[in-house]
Formats: C-alpha cells, sequence, structure tokens
C-alpha cells in the first residue's frame, strides 16, 4: 500500500474504507484513504456515479459543497 493511504496518529498506523454500497448491501465501489483523512474529501468521488439515489453519510459527509453537488445529479 502507498503512502497515502497509511494515515499517521499517536496509536500509530491506521486507514479508512469508504464505501458505496446498494440497499441490498452489494458492494458498488470503495477507497481507500489515510485514518486521518476527513470523509468529505473522498464523497464527491465516491458519489459522482450515483444518480438517482439516496445518499447516506454520517458527519463526516456533511458539508454545503457535497449536499449543492448530489442535489444537482438528482
Amino acid at each position: 500500500m502507498g503512502q497515502q493511504t497509511n494515515g499517521k496518529s499517536r496509536a500509530g498506523t491506521s486507514r479508512k474504507f469508504h464505501a458505496v454500497i446498494t440497499h441490498d448491501g452489494k458492494h458498488v465501489e470503495g477507497l481507500l484513504t489515510g485514518g486521518a483523512a476527513h470523509d468529505v474529501t473522498v464523497a464527491a468521488e465516491l458519489s459522482e456515479d450515483s444518480i438517482g439515489c439516496k445518499v447516506i453519510g454520517d458527519c463526516g459527509y456533511n458539508s454545503d459543497e457535497f449536499r449543492k453537488g448530489i442535489t444537482i445529479r438528482r
């Protein structure tokens, strides 16, 4: 794994897996980032092909710019 996918913290090296799944749990797409990466930094890339879908994410995906982008693509 490359340097980009490793996050450093006091606890050590960490990673996050960001995923797009269907309503029945089928994996569609995913990205691996360093553990310190903010969730919204990959939100647009993960959702760009998701047209006509509902988007569910925790507070890490909350930004005005991201919400405007997914609203326009509806």
